[in-house]
């Protein structure tokens, strides 16, 4: 079994678009105006904005957090918890369970465009203390 598909709520369909847009650097592969739906490839998955959704926190793998949540922050997006690694590869966790061997995991919370929380996440090399 696999996750094929995620759905966030948006109060305006395409304002959340155009962030999710600008974020994942890319057009929606679908758009529906009755009802209003946007569909995105995200990896795998889908992701589908629409208004009847509910709210939803999933993360969404970025090169470097701390790189990214300066660029959402210089557009003005709300970080609601900054960057912070949440394992370190063989201190934290055991090989590939995580993430790759050999990694640090990185993670934050900002606010998208419709006040949900979105997570981001990378795997960087792993830095000795």
């Amino acid at each position: 079994m696999e996750v094929l598909q995620v759905t966030q709520h948006a109060e305006d369909v395409d304002r959340a678009s155009r962030f999710y847009q600008a974020l994942l650097g890319y057009a929606p592969i679908r758009v529906f105006d009755h009802p209003k739906q946007v569909y995105f490839t995200v990896g795998p998955l889908r992701l589908l904005i629409e208004e009847a959704a509910p709210s939803s926190l999933f993360y969404l793998q970025v090169d470097n957090v701390r790189d990214a949540v300066s660029n959402l922050r210089a557009q003005g997006i709300e970080i609601l918890a900054e960057p912070r690694l949440q394992f370190s590869h063989g201190l934290d966790h055991d090989a590939d369970l995580f993430g790759p061997a050999d990694a640090d995991e990185w993670v934050a919370l900002v606010r998208d465009s419709e006040g949900n929380p979105l997570g981001l996440m990378s795997h960087e090399a792993r830095h000795e203390p």
